[in-house]
């Protein structure tokens, strides 16, 4: 399995501006009450490893933000929500919620050109890199799981003609159209693609098992599936624990640890070709939680404290992505039985 190590030049204003951010989150305080409250049953197993979770360590780790449980699977170390919940509901939320609409009228029109140079358009680059190493004819069919980003299309638009994409299609899952500009067409059931591709969809699936499932069912023998994922270990995310700025439900409902969605990938029958963690905002979300007054390790405090000029920061940066250590994973999944060139 290949690791890689970039430099992408992505700030925290980029993607978060923080005073809509803040309301964002004041509306997702109000909205998760109307949407969730009908919980369904309890899991007794982990989604992503099948471990009982009863099995956690530490014993009872668990915790709640904005009304939703989550707990940490003492087997994977992934976190998931706790209960399941009524799959209309969650729809319902990402197509009719204010908080949805608040994110896309003030947080997207603030940050689609930033997102799109610096997030989209570089995911594109890497997937056709990556193509290069595999014999695929020239017109290729994609599809992207839900939710739907515009930046993705026009991104694929740019390195192979229009005429050479058969289709570009989103699964129906949960997820919210950014851009009425975007067109785009369901998958039928028994339609398979050459290419899957998905942003920061998987942590929206409840069942990440089932996802996965759906994704090489619908792939070509040799097909490939490009995605990100927000990881639970990512050094953000377990030095803050609940507090984490990666855990925001309902957007996540899990976070797979590194080593989980290598099994769950390999259990679905997938090759994992690639898993690299290139995240560029570990430090600024852990020296914004300094700033908040919240606890961190003391190895992570010195580091804050003593270790904060640029070229510092960078080093460290660099040394999780070689260590697989951020929370931002990249993971590219193919389906067998395509020859390699």
């Amino acid at each position: 399995m290949e690791f890689s190590t970039v430099f992408l030049d992505v700030q925290e204003k980029d993607v978060r501006p923080m005073d809509e951010y803040n309301g964002y989150l004041d509306r997702l305080k109000q909205d998760i009450p109307n949407y969730y409250a009908e919980k369904g049953e309890s899991r007794m197993t982990c989604p992503v490893c099948n471990a009982s979770l009863s099995n956690m360590h530490p014993p009872g780790e668990e915790f709640t933000k904005n009304l939703i449980t989550y707990v940490k699977c003492g087997s994977c170390s992934s976190v998931v929500a706790k209960e399941k919940f009524v799959l209309s509901n969650i729809q319902a939320f990402f197509t009719e919620s204010e908080s949805r609409k608040y994110w896309m009228t003030e947080i997207w029109s603030k940050t689609s050109e930033a997102r799109i140079e610096k997030i989209y358009q570089p995911f594109v680059s890497w997937a056709q890199g990556r193509l290069l190493d595999y014999d695929f004819a020239e017109a290729l069919s994609v599809a992207e799981f839900l939710p739907n980003q515009p930046g993705l299309l026009e991104g694929w638009k740019r390195v192979r003609s229009k005429d050479n994409l058969s289709a570009f299609a989103s699964c129906v899952t949960t997820g919210t159209n950014l851009g009425e500009s975007v067109t785009i067409h369901s998958i039928e059931t028994n339609e398979k693609v050459d290419i899957l591709m998905s942003v920061d969809g998987l942590n929206r699936f409840e069942d990440p098992a089932r996802a996965l499932s759906w994704a090489i069912e619908h792939l070509n023998p040799g097909g490939l599936f490009f995605f990100t994922t927000t990881l639970s270990t990512g050094i953000e995310t377990l030095e803050l624990g609940a507090d984490s700025y990666n855990v925001l439900p309902p957007d996540r409902l899990f976070l797979p640890s590194y080593e989980g969605l290598q099994a769950l990938a390999a259990r679905a029958g997938f090759e994992v070709v690639e898993f690299s963690t290139p995240g560029m905002l570990d430090a600024a979300l852990l020296r914004h939680a300094e700033k908040e007054g919240r606890k961190l390790s003391p190895t992570i405090q010195y580091f804050l404290n003593n270790r904060s000029v640029e070229n510092d920061v960078k080093e460290f940066q660099s040394t999780l992505q070689k260590l697989r250590l951020s929370a931002f994973g990249r993971v590219l999944l193919h389906k067998k039985d395509c020859k390699k060139t």
